[in-house]
């Protein structure tokens, strides 16, 4: 095998570790009671059913926890990725719902470029 063909391998090896490091860009854990969907189905609705992400750099951790309320479900969706931290809320009527608003936010938050560090104008 000639240095170019073996260069060749390790350059495709490489980009292959890359393309899978980047298809894996979400880490969810979902916590929800017994009856509402499974981790399995959100991760599905944001994956688009492939089993696989592809969002903007760096690996998303989102931690969503289910409850009951009085008039139906709620849910809070921690996200981080790198220093960037966000939280929402979310309720609805059914545990459903609140699995599909759940991989709604993640799926865009997969998509959104990572945010910028705002600095105070001196003044």
């Amino acid at each position: 095998m000639g240095v170019g063909v073996a260069l060749g391998l390790l350059v495709v090896a490489r980009r292959a570790e890359a393309d899978d490091a980047e298809l894996r860009a979400l880490d969810l854990r979902w916590t929800a009671p017994a009856g509402c969907p499974a981790r399995e189905a959100v991760t599905r609705a944001v994956t688009g059913g492939t089993g696989t992400t592809r969002g903007a750099d760096g690996v998303l951790r989102a931690d969503a926890k289910v409850e009951p309320t009085a008039t139906g479900w709620e849910v809070v969706v921690r996200t981080s990725r790198g220093a960037a931290i966000g939280e929402r809320r979310i309720e609805a009527r059914t545990c459903a719902e609140i699995a599909d608003a759940t991989a709604l936010v993640l799926s865009l938050a997969m998509h959104a470029a990572p945010a910028e560090p705002r600095v105070k104008a001196a003044g």
